[in-house]
């Protein structure tokens, strides 16, 4: 045999080795395709019921923090119509409580000066 004759024989081998090779990586990868494919089925039957129930999970979170905010609103306004009365109630109560105690401590003090001038005179 001839070289020309070996180097045909061994580049059919290399050659035929070659596309054997390929067969077997593009079975493996229609097989990785086909997993693939599945995989991305299951995700979508799952993923679509997970989203519509964070929907519904929001929804009921925006409820209730618009009656959470309806609550603070509500606190809030009794807060200041608190403050507002005791503001009235000082002031009223200062009235009440000071007219009379004037009153009464100027009652007092011309109570003592009449007294004291009776009891000046006396002792004169």
């Amino acid at each position: 045999m001839s070289v020309n004759a070996v180097l045909q024989i061994v580049l059919s081998i290399s050659i035929i080795a070659m596309i054997a090779f390929v067969i077997v990586v593009l079975n493996q990868l229609r097989a990785t395709l086909v997993n693939v494919s599945e995989l991305a089925k299951d995700v979508d039957s799952e993923l679509i019921p997970l989203i519509q129930k964070a929907q519904i999970t929001l929804d009921e979170v925006n409820s209730e923090l618009e009656r959470v905010d309806g609550i603070v609103t509500t606190f809030q306004e009794v807060s200041d119509k608190v403050q507002n009365s005791t503001v009235i109630a000082k002031g009223v109560a200062k009235k009440v409580v000071s007219t009379p105690v004037l009153g009464f401590a100027g009652a007092v003090g011309t109570a003592r000066a009449v007294l004291g001038n009776i009891v000046g005179r006396r002792s004169k």
